[in-house]
């Protein structure tokens, strides 16, 4: 089975019949590099970098999140045990020192 992709570039517009296994394999293939790859650079990266690159992706996720969003999170996370409300009183309180 073909598809027709339009695909422009520079405001040109070229149209190719691009097989629809020929796609497949080609995103099989990419996915196999990505995961080849990223097995690389994980295994380059030390301890701290690790620690480093985690907290970063957790933040910019949790920014992303609403408050309710967040909230709910925080709570599932020890199982509501008052967490939440102990980073709240964290933040809200200017004489605690953040480590």
């Amino acid at each position: 089975m073909n598809q027709q992709y339009d695909l422009s570039r520079s405001g040109k517009t070229n149209n190719l019949t691009i097989s629809c296994t020929y796609v497949m394999q080609f995103e099989t293939k990419y996915d196999e590099l990505i995961e080849q790859y990223t097995e690389i650079v994980v295994d380059s990266m030390d301890m701290q970098a690790l620690i480093q690159y985690a907290q970063e992706q957790l933040a910019n996720y949790f920014d992303k999140c609403s408050d309710i969003e967040l909230e709910e999170d925080i709570r599932n996370y020890d199982d509501n045990d008052g967490l939440y409300e102990e980073l709240i009183d964290n933040v809200t309180n200017k004489n605690v020192e953040v480590v």
